[in-house]
């Protein structure tokens, strides 16, 4: 005589297990990881990352740790830093990383400017000992304008570029408090650029501010080129528009 099959509810059998429970996720704890599995991936939102993210500090030591390996390129495309979905940290991170690839543009652009802006003033005969026709004071106020651009552009690096601060406080005295000090008398300069107000004096100012930060900061080959990987001709490009744009405050400085 034939056994009887074993009913639903028997522990032995298999042929009266259900559907659902067949297959290779199935466990023989009653599917109880499946359901955690499941739960989790709805507390976490349908997003695939974890339902308990590390602490916010430890992923952003993690980060800091990349950084240090391979830069902001590598703590944004390194597969440690999913984990920083849940917090909007990896893109945090890839932000940081945008701002770094900004920084030599906000440098290269707005020595740009600054070195139209010196051609419009040439142009405005500024300068001229022996003029043969009048000057032309509107072409002299929009170069003017674009030092003052510039110059606000050297503000804002030395308080959102991590590199532009560290080449600075590498070479100055009195660290933090003498970098805020450069802050404030950038602004100033650029104010007196701007609004046409006491421009020989900020221009005389600027005259002798420029040599020094073309020797010390953009001068500096060892930190921009080696440890910050600037390339050494692009650098180089900077270090001329520099002069031009000190040419440009000499002739302010003697005729503004």
């Amino acid at each position: 005589m034939r056994a009887p099959e074993v009913g639903r509810g028997g522990g032995g059998g298999t042929s009266g297990a259900r559907p659902e429970e067949k297959g290779p996720g199935f466990r023989r704890d009653g599917g109880r990881a499946r359901v955690a599995a499941e739960g989790a991936a709805a507390a976490d939102g349908g997003r695939g990352g974890p339902a308990h993210p590390l602490p916010l500090l430890a992923l952003l030591q993690r980060a800091a740790a990349l950084r240090r390996e391979g830069g902001w390129a590598a703590a944004a495309r390194h597969p440690g830093a999913v984990p920083l979905r849940g917090h909007g940290c990896g893109r945090a991170v890839r932000q940081l990383h945008v701002l770094r690839r900004q920084a030599p543009l906000v440098r290269m652009y707005s020595r740009t400017i600054a070195i139209i802006g010196g051609f419009l003033i040439l142009a405005s005969g500024a300068g001229e000992l022996y003029r043969q026709k009048p000057r032309s004071r509107s072409l002299q106020s929009t170069g003017q304008v674009f030092l003052g651009i510039y110059l606000i552009c050297q503000a804002y690096s030395l308080q959102h570029s991590a590199e532009d601060r560290l080449a600075y406080l590498n070479h100055i005295l009195g660290g933090e408090l003498t970098l805020q000090l450069l802050f404030v008398l950038y602004g100033l300069l650029a104010l007196a650029f701007l609004s046409g107000c006491c421009v020989r004096a900020a221009a005389q100012v600027l005259a002798v501010l420029l040599p020094l930060a073309i020797l010390l900061i953009d001068g500096n080959l060892a930190y921009w080129h080696r440890a910050r990987r600037v390339e050494f001709w692009n650098q180089m490009k900077l270090i001329g528009q520099s002069v031009g744009i000190f040419g440009a405050a000499v002739i302010l400085a003697t005729d503004g």
